[in-house]
């Protein structure tokens, strides 16, 4: 009898122990591995849990600060807008002060230029007539219209024309000064006024253009209703030079044309011819 044939009774045994224990092993084994997935899959549920708190924290935080950026950002446009709104508010204030500094200014200066290469001589117009003044100098108080003379006199400066006159209403009283270009109105006898570098304008009470100068140039122009020195009155217009005596002026109904240079209305017209 072999081995195999005599101790095989044993060794069935033997195996169905070595089974049986193999298999008791293997069933505590996966138990355990059973409850570590259990508690695994318990704290992956509690991170899954967390994580989702999380992301909602963040989510809200997000929406929040998004909503902050969205004011935020309203507020500095609504700042901005009130910043340029007092910038601007500013500036027509300090616009304003000018204005009326420069409509309230009771002097001023022509900036009259000679120009030889224009031609030798400057001119000035009385109205329609164009009187040369030649190199020394003109000086109308000297002339006699119809037994009376105008308070104009014309000089060369420095590559300069200088003016120097008086306008006066019909009763002798000096409405305007002009000497050596610096002019001055009595405001006693005039309301409003406009003037730029090369011209001056004024108006009497009543509203009316009492005078003009301008220069286009090396010609000046001069219009107005002038005073002469005998008490007669010269209108000089676009029409023409007219002299009347004073008690003839002083009849007529008629109104003069006495062309208008600047503007007097409207925002900030000193400066603005039509």
């Amino acid at each position: 009898m072999t081995f195999i044939e005599k101790y095989s009774p044993y060794l069935v045994v033997a195996a169905g122990v070595l089974l049986v224990l193999f298999t008791f092993i293997n069933s505590q084994s996966d138990q355990k591995q059973k409850d570590r997935i259990e508690q695994l899959t318990k704290n992956d549920s509690i991170i899954t849990k967390n994580v989702k708190e999380i992301v909602d924290t963040i989510k809200n935080t997000s929406t929040e600060n998004h909503k902050l950026a969205i004011q935020t950002k309203n507020l500095t446009e609504q700042v901005k807008r009130l910043n340029d709104q007092i910038n601007d508010l500013v500036k027509e204030i300090d616009k304003r002060t000018a204005f009326d500094a420069a409509e309230n200014l009771q002097s001023g200066k022509l900036k009259f230029g000679f120009n030889p290469r224009l031609s030798k001589e400057a001119r000035i117009y009385l109205g329609k007539g164009a009187i040369s003044i030649p190199s020394d100098g003109l000086n109308l108080q000297n002339e006699d219209k119809d037994g009376g003379s105008i308070f104009i006199k014309l000089r060369y400066g420095k590559d300069e024309l200088l003016i120097s006159m008086k306008v006066l209403d019909t009763s002798g009283n000096v409405i305007v000064e002009i000497d050596d270009n610096y002019w001055r109105p009595n405001p006693n006898f005039t309301s409003k006024r406009n003037y730029d570098d090369f011209g001056f304008e004024v108006m009497d009470n009543q509203g009316n253009i009492a005078m003009n100068i301008d220069q286009i140039g090396n010609d000046v122009t001069v219009q107005g209703i002038l005073a002469l020195s005998n008490g007669s009155v010269m209108v000089a217009s676009d029409d023409g030079t007219t002299i009347y005596l004073k008690e003839d002026f002083q009849k007529q109904t008629k109104k003069f044309k006495i062309r208008q240079l600047f503007e007097y209305t409207g925002k900030n017209y000193l400066g603005k011819r039509r």
